[in-house]
């Protein structure tokens, strides 16, 4: 094998793992919407606020 096809082969490999790094990096940045607690603490706030007032209007 010359030092050409060495080279050759170096770069072709390197374009491929970089390939398929991204492909792996691009799935796990699109696996889904993570949950946000700080909108989950909103809601119940939310919900614990409208429990109150409905309370509140009952008695």
């Amino acid at each position: 094998m010359t030092i050409f096809e060495t080279i050759f082969a170096i770069v072709l490999f390197g374009i491929l793992a970089a390939s398929v790094i991204d492909f792996v990096v691009f799935l796990w940045k699109n696996r889904g919407p993570a949950p946000d607690p700080k909108r989950e603490d909103f809601v119940r706030a939310l919900i614990a606020k409208r429990r109150r007032e409905l309370e509140a209007a009952e008695s």
